[in-house]
This record gives C-alpha cells, structure tokens and sequence, in this order.
C-alpha cells in the first residue's frame, strides 16, 4: 500500500533528513580526509595547480591559493564525474508524486529539491558512494535560513534563497 504524502510533508521531511545528516557526527577536518578528497579529485581528472585544500578559519575545509592567481587565469578543472548534481537523484524519488507538488507549490525549490534528493541518496549509500570523500568534507551543522537576521537577508537579495526567506 502507497501512502501519500503532501507536498509540505515532503520537503519537512526532506530537511529531517538533511538535518539529521549534517548533525549525526563532528565535521571529519582531519589530515586523512582532506588526503582521501584529494586523492579522489586526482583520480577523477581535477586540477588545481596554485590551490591547496585546508581547514578554514572560518570552518570546514576551503581552497586556498599557494602562489599568485593572474587575472582570468584558470584555477581548477573539474571534470563533470565528480559533479553532484540534480541529474544523480534517483528518478522515482523525483518523479513521486509528493516531490511533483512540492516543486508545483514551492517554485523556489524547483531546482534544489532534486539536488537535496541526489545528495540523501548518496549519503545513504554512505562509503558505497562514489561521491564519498566529497561527502565527508561537507560540515555537519549548517545555520538555518530562517533564522537569518536583517543584515543577512539583505545580502541574500536577489538569490535563489529569497524567496524561502519571504516566506518565513
């Protein structure tokens, strides 16, 4: 038996689950992942000759420069493999009926529901994702935007995120 769920259910759930995913552990800053993710854009085909990968001040991992960056030079190639994109969500999750209203009533969602579906899917497949190293870079607790003061909601004008920010 089929059980229907609303659009709205839909994306609480889907933020649940996302949640659930960024707080279950401590951002992995170690040495070990920033090797592993390394090694996994090598062996994908990136590049990035004048970049190193390292803890950031302001938390989380960051890509900083190691020499002089000249105007319009190139500073990383990433081939398309190693994209997360809404084009890996499992397409009878996107094609539920739940996840079809929720992109109909939320049309601010429209492009990043399939995207936070790709990444659930791939976070549930844990260390069998090909997207594994990439995945324990990413923090595990990110600020809500709803709870986002003036000063930045103001910043976020003219974003794909304001029009969820109008609506909370």
């Amino acid at each position: 038996a089929a059980v229907y769920l609303g659009a709205g259910v839909t994306v609480s759930i889907l933020a649940i689950l996302l949640h659930t995913y960024l707080t279950r552990s401590p951002p992995a800053e170690s040495s070990d992942t920033i090797t592993a993710f390394s090694t996994w854009l090598t062996a994908g085909g990136a590049k990035w000759p004048k970049l190193t990968i390292a803890p950031s001040e302001l938390g989380g991992l960051g890509a900083f420069t190691t020499t002089p960056i000249a105007p319009g030079e190139l500073t990383i190639t990433l081939p398309r493999k190693l994209m997360l994109t809404a084009a890996e969500a499992p397409r009878s999750l996107v094609a539920h009926g739940a996840v079809s209203e929720a992109r109909q009533r939320f049309p601010e969602l429209e492009s990043m529901l399939p995207l936070v579906i790709a990444l659930l899917a791939e976070v549930d497949a844990g260390a069998r994702s090909p997207y594994a190293p990439y995945l324990a870079t990413l923090p595990r607790e990110v600020e809500s935007p709803t709870g986002y003061g003036a000063a930045m909601r103001e910043e976020l004008k003219g974003t794909s995120i304001e029009p969820v920010l109008r609506r909370h």
